[in-house]
């Protein structure tokens, strides 16, 4: 508005700044709808109610660690710590165990009942005694128990080499996935905001030596934001694959705390923005 009363800018360039504004707060005010939400839903996760809700987050982040486990490590983990291939491994051995058990007993009795009965003696007396049937599996051997049994044994041995090979190829991506978002957030770190940074420092340099105007400033600073707030985005997103990946193979991946931080955010520029006018 100074600049439009000075007779720097027009009518349409104030206008586009004030639509560039009000654009501005229409985002802000998405955000802060979103992260509401986004912490109710949290709450709801966590089942907390009450004065536990007012739980506050940390300021940043933990660094990205240096290195990462080989994949060879991850899969054997996984497969050793795996609770869902643990039962499946359980399962098979249970159908092994009731085949073998009804192989070996084909040949005992199929039933034995044992009971008390009365019956008349020919000079019609009666007598009461114990009795006892024996059912000998003599054309039924329990050939189609045996044979059903063997089938559901080689079923459960083929789920769970079916399953252990989806769990090292869920591994496999979920490491793959946290390698790219690791790259990312790296990119960003080292090399497009350390760039945006400069390129403000630079144009702060030319706004003092009133060889750029004041939006031309403003413009390079919010894109310096907007390059830190996708830096933000990246980290982000690496520590929610990792944590897909701890899932992956079902415990937590070794060396987290030992860790030295790869990313941070880089040192930006305290030079002030727009603290004084020119009129050129």
């Amino acid at each position: 508005m100074r600049q439009h009363k000075a007779g720097n800018i027009n009518d349409l360039d104030l206008a586009n700044q004030q639509a560039t504004f009000q654009q501005a707060k229409l985002e802000w005010g998405k955000t802060s709808a979103q992260l509401r939400t986004d912490r109710e839903r949290l709450n709801r996760v966590l089942g907390l109610w009450g004065g536990n809700t007012q739980w506050k987050v940390a300021s940043e982040l933990p660094p990205i660690p240096s290195s990462e486990p080989s994949l060879e490590r991850l899969e054997t983990r996984a497969i050793e710590q795996r609770f869902d291939l643990a039962a499946a491994r359980q399962q098979a051995d249970l159908a092994l165990r009731a085949f073998n058990l009804r192989a070996r007993t084909k040949y005992l009795p199929a039933s034995i009942n044992l009971g008390v009965d009365t019956e008349r003696t020919p000079d019609r007396q009666r007598v009461t005694g114990p009795i006892l049937d024996l059912e000998l599996p003599i054309f039924d051997q329990g050939q189609a128990a045996i044979a059903k049994l063997g089938a559901q044994y080689r079923q459960a041995q083929w789920q769970l080499e079916a399953l252990a090979t989806d769990i090292r190829s869920e591994v496999r991506q979920a490491r793959d996935t946290m390698l790219a978002a690791r790259d990312l957030a790296e990119f960003y770190q080292k090399i497009y905001l350390p760039q945006r940074i400069r390129i403000v420092n630079e144009t702060v340099l030319q706004y003092d030596a009133m060889q750029k105007g004041t939006f031309d400033l403003i413009a390079a600073k919010e894109r310096e934001l907007s390059a830190e707030r996708d830096y933000a985005e990246a980290w982000k997103d690496y520590w929610i694959a990792r944590a897909d990946l701890e899932q992956a193979i079902g415990g937590r991946i070794e060396g987290i705390g030992d860790a030295q931080p790869s990313a941070s955010i880089p040192t930006k520029t305290t030079e002030p923005i727009a603290t004084h006018e020119h009129k050129h």
